[in-house]
């Protein structure tokens, strides 16, 4: 997929020949998504590169993302800005699957199958805080956290340092930042279905895809649609090929086991 990070190697032991294991990538040239969200916030008035195009682009782009993970099995579980990267034209890269994990047929993970491993608290969803159960629905939970400081520029429960307080704040009250009403509404739509407190409520990846491509809300003044279609087209275009690329290698496997058997 376009916007997940490429995977280039692995080596057990690091540039050192140290024995730490080193994981290798392709090269992310605009640094992580919390670094522009951070020079935004600092000088918003001289960092017009980053406009509302871009950061509806890099919506799409996550949550096609993040459809396609869930297609193939694998939750992400560590979804959050700093582990986003954006490319020369800042379009979006997720990185960082330390803690991803193929789900089974319940399509949850329990603490007894994770061994320990553990989210950013702020981008957890209630059942991770209160019982350590990742899901689908958990990485729904993470992507409203991701839209709502992209669209709002705000870091969320930015008040709140004590993780025990983000429990109570979110498990306990079951309250969620402030969504500004200069949020247009279908972004706020969107980020408190995300975040609802039921995981039940919350949509698929698959669905949020098709919102954000169908709801003519999104494009909003200052968007342009143009360029937002192109991108859409562009991811879809790349998938069709993978997919494509995927049946061949099957039917070419096929054919040399017929001729095997023959």
């Amino acid at each position: 997929h376009p916007c997940l990070l490429k995977f280039v190697g692995y080596s057990p032991i690091d540039f050192k020949k140290q024995p730490k294991p080193v994981i290798v990538t392709e090269h992310f040239t605009n640094g992580s998504l919390s670094n522009i969200l951070e020079i935004e916030r600092i000088d918003k008035a001289n960092f017009q590169v980053w406009n509302l195009t871009k950061k509806l682009i890099n919506i799409y782009g996550i949550a096609s993302a993040m459809s396609y993970l869930h297609s193939q099995g694998i939750l992400h579980k560590s979804l959050k800005t700093s582990n986003i990267y954006l490319d020369e034209v800042l379009t979006p890269k997720i990185g960082d699957f330390g803690l991803s994990t193929r789900f089974d047929a319940s399509e949850s993970i329990t603490v007894q199958s994770i061994s320990g491993a553990k989210a950013s608290p702020v981008y957890s969803a209630p059942e991770i805080l209160l019982n350590n159960e990742f899901s689908k629905s958990s990485d729904v939970y993470a992507f409203a956290f991701v839209v709502f400081e992209i669209v709002s520029n705000e870091v969320p429960f930015a008040d709140i340092t004590n993780n025990n307080q983000i429990f109570k704040e979110v498990v306990v009250n079951q309250n969620r930042p402030i969504l500004k009403e200069s949020i247009p509404m279908s972004y706020r739509n969107l980020i408190k279905r995300c975040w609802s407190q039921n995981p039940s409520e919350r949509p698929s990846f698959d669905e949020i895809v098709y919102l954000l491509k169908m709801d003519s809300g999104f494009i909003c003044d200052n968007v342009d649609a143009g360029d937002y279609q192109k991108f859409i087209d562009f991811v879809e275009s790349k998938i069709q090929q993978t997919t494509q690329q995927k049946i061949d290698e099957i039917e070419h496997i096929e054919e040399v086991l017929k001729d095997e058997q023959n």
